[in-house]
């Protein structure tokens, strides 16, 4: 395999995995509507509620919020997108014991 295809062959793997997942989970009694296991940037930056894609793009090349890389591609897990979302209300607690702290 050349490097060139290493990444697209990721990719199809979390695909085929991701497909097993929901045939198990499946025959199990579990619905058939499964989240998916990784998240693209706009799809992560939608569930966030950031408005551009740009925000995450940033902070995850300054490695302040977490991601996971898969084949050359930021992906977002679940656990990631958790991550993120309480790294953002200790910013905003942060930022307002700030502005408190100035207002007095």
């Amino acid at each position: 395999m050349s490097i060139d295809a290493a990444p697209s062959a990721d990719i199809e793997m979390a695909r085929v995995l991701h497909a097993a997942l929901g045939m198990y989970l499946a025959s199990n009694g579990l619905g058939p509507d499964l989240e998916p296991l990784l998240y693209s940037i706009e799809e992560a930056a939608e569930r966030l509620g950031l408005e551009s894609t740009n925000q995450l793009y940033r902070r995850t090349s300054d490695g302040t919020w977490p991601y996971t890389l898969i084949g050359g591609l930021k992906k977002f897990s679940k656990a990631n997108l958790e991550q993120i979302i309480k790294i953002q209300a200790r910013e905003a607690v942060s930022k307002a014991s700030r502005d408190a702290l100035r207002a007095a």
